[in-house]
C-alpha cells in the first residue's frame, strides 16, 4: 500500500484492497468540481505566500533604508522577531 501512496501507477496495485482505494481516486479524480477547489485552494495558497513575499521584501527594504541590517539577518534566523518588526513597520 505505501509504495502505491508514494507513486500511484498500476505496477504498484498488488492486491484488491489497493485496487479498490485506485479505483475509488481515478473516479474523484475525474469529478470536474474536485479539479476545480483543488486549483483554488491551490491558487489561494499561493497568494498567500506571495503576500508574504512581498511584506518581507517591504520589512528588507525599510530596514536597510533605516540602516538596521543587523535585524534584517536577525529576522530572516527569527520568525517571531520577523513578526515583532513587521508589526512595526505595519506591514
Amino acid at each position: 500500500m505505501l509504495k502505491y501512496i508514494e507513486k500511484s501507477t498500476v505496477e504498484n496495485i498488488t492486491n484488491q484492497d489497493i485496487a479498490s482505494v485506485s479505483e475509488l481516486v481515478n473516479k474523484v479524480k475525474k469529478r470536474k468540481e474536485v479539479g476545480i477547489n483543488y486549483m483554488k485552494s491551490w491558487e489561494i495558497e499561493q497568494m498567500a505566500h506571495d503576500e508574504g513575499r512581498n511584506e518581507v521584501n517591504q520589512l528588507n527594504i525599510l530596514l536597510a533604508e533605516s540602516g538596521r541590517i543587523d535585524d534584517i539577518i536577525k529576522a530572516a534566523k527569527d520568525k517571531d522577531y520577523q513578526n515583532i518588526l513587521l508589526k512595526e513597520f505595519e506591514l
